[in-house]
């Protein structure tokens, strides 16, 4: 399987971190140039994100969303089928060399729909319907989550969020939003293998958000009638007997 690890090139503590976890599992990934959110120019930002005046994103959200939409690109480019997509501050159990050789020959992974695996620690998810995936390890459907530190997606997925990403309006992470969209299917490992390192909170380039949701915030956000009506329905027929999880 294809890995890319998200890095800002000043990052040099965190890149040889990342480097000697994945050097140690026999894993070789491809280093990405992070976009660095507080370092773009005036026209450089208004091109990505032409609202950010007006939307509530800080400069290193819009900085995190460029950098995984040209992975995005970079596997349409290359027709690449699956890939893992790593932050730099992570940290992982033994384990994910397991989970990735079986998600690689997961029927789901080369799927004509859009599958999105979080290998982090998700919000919320459905207990019902687990699908094994190795000894102490199930594939979930999840409800909500937050976070782009490690997850896998297959090519439709690329494509979907490529599409839908731009221009930026959203942080990258906002997954129950992509998921009650359509864009993606959103799927988990549970129990997680991937996780925040002690690097995550030192020097963040994201930021706080500048502010409370914004009307256009607001606006990006709403949902169609036609999405309204279908999760009306999923919550009366189904959601409402599935059990839940919040870990």
């Amino acid at each position: 399987m294809k890995i890319f690890v998200i890095n800002l090139e000043k990052d040099n503590d965190r890149r040889k971190s990342i480097q000697d976890q994945l050097q140690k599992v026999n894993l070789n990934a491809e280093f990405i140039n992070a976009v660095y959110g507080k370092g773009l120019t005036n026209e450089q930002l208004h091109k990505a994100c032409p609202d950010f005046d007006k939307i509530s994103l800080t400069l290193g959200e819009v900085g995190c969303s460029m950098s995984h939409i040209s992975i995005y690109k970079d596997m349409i480019d290359k027709n690449i089928p699956i890939a893992l997509i790593l932050e730099d501050d992570v940290i992982f159990d033994n384990s994910l060399v397991s989970v990735l050789s079986h998600l690689d020959k997961d029927s789901q992974s080369f799927s004509s729909n859009p599958y999105v695996f979080l290998l982090n620690k998700t919000n919320e998810y459905f207990n019902s319907f687990k699908e094994p995936l190795i000894d102490n390890y199930d594939i979930v459907n999840v409800i909500d989550s937050a976070g782009t530190f490690g997850y896998v997606l297959n090519l439709t997925a690329a494509k979907k969020l490529y599409q839908y990403l731009r221009p930026v309006r959203f942080a990258a992470d906002e997954w129950k939003l992509f998921r009650e969209r359509g864009i993606i299917k959103l799927k988990g490992i549970v129990p997680p293998v991937i996780h925040h390192s002690s690097l995550f909170s030192s020097n963040s380039s994201i930021g706080k958000r500048k502010h409370a949701l914004t009307d256009l915030d607001k606006s990006n956000r709403k949902r169609a009638i036609i999405t309204q009506i279908k999760l009306a329905l999923w919550r009366i027929s189904i959601r409402s007997w599935m059990k839940k999880i919040r870990p």
